[in-house]
């Protein structure tokens, strides 16, 4: 990485490289690989991974941009409706439990 652009990265950062080399050597761990990849995982990547693996969409049926969007909503309506269902279910079992 050239000098200048180091400098530049370093001046606007909103941390401290030395800080984070500290923290890195006390956890033994990649500080911002661990972040990067937390916030990756809390955003959407976890809905495109199971909509792949587990519910099978591998190509789209339609063909056309406006087709391929209702699709994929349909796609995630799906997946919302499951996490619903799965929620409710959790729920009414643990409502069972507790009543005995």
């Amino acid at each position: 990485m050239p000098t200048e652009a180091l400098a530049t990265i370093r001046h606007k950062a909103a941390f401290e490289v030395e800080r984070i080399l500290e923290i890195e050597a006390e956890v033994r761990h990649d500080v911002i690989a661990f972040l990067t990849d937390a916030k990756r995982k809390a955003i959407v990547e976890p809905v495109f991974g199971q909509t792949k693996a587990a519910r099978g969409l591998r190509r789209f049926l339609l063909r056309g941009l406006t087709k391929v969007n209702g699709e994929w909503l349909l796609w995630g309506m799906t997946h919302n409706i499951n996490k619903l269902w799965r929620h409710f279910k959790r729920q009414r079992h643990q409502e069972a439990m507790a009543t005995g």
